[in-house]
């Protein structure tokens, strides 16, 4: 009784036809910005490597920084 009855509601046809072409847009919008920030955020840790006296994420193992 419920699925005839979402069969014939007119909005669920409203819904598809709105929801679909807005989710193909934000996949394509996140998948343009998904490089960028990719690239913004290895140039952010590069300028913080670069900017900081010594390196934070290295172990420190005897006998390397000799």
């Amino acid at each position: 009784m419920i699925a005839t009855h979402l069969r014939n509601d007119p909005w669920i046809d409203v819904g598809v036809v709105i929801a679909l072409p807005a989710l193909l847009i934000l996949w394509g919008v996140i998948g343009w910005l998904s490089p960028i920030i990719g690239l913004l955020a290895l140039y952010g840790c590069f300028c913080l490597r670069r900017s900081s006296p010594r390196p934070q994420f290295v172990l420190r193992t005897p006998g390397v920084y000799r």
